[in-house]
């Protein structure tokens, strides 16, 4: 079962979604929101991606700026 709301339809947990973190906030919501509200992010699905604390906030103010298009 896909978790509640999941934009792809992903049959496994959130925790092992397989999209990178760029193209996961701009299309799932949960994910964007945990972004915005400072949660660390140590699941499987991010360990693939190496980001940096510059690429965490560009990554935080784009999610921002579509959590604030979307309202």
């Amino acid at each position: 079962m896909p978790p509640k709301g999941c934009p792809i339809n992903f049959k496994s947990k959130c925790r092992w979604c397989p999209l990178n973190p760029w193209k996961r906030v701009e299309i799932c919501k949960f994910y964007r929101r945990q972004v915005i509200s400072g949660v660390p992010w140590h699941w499987g699905a991010d360990s693939r991606y190496i980001l940096t604390e510059e690429e965490w906030q560009r990554l935080r103010s784009k999610a921002l700026e579509i959590d604030s298009r979307s309202r």
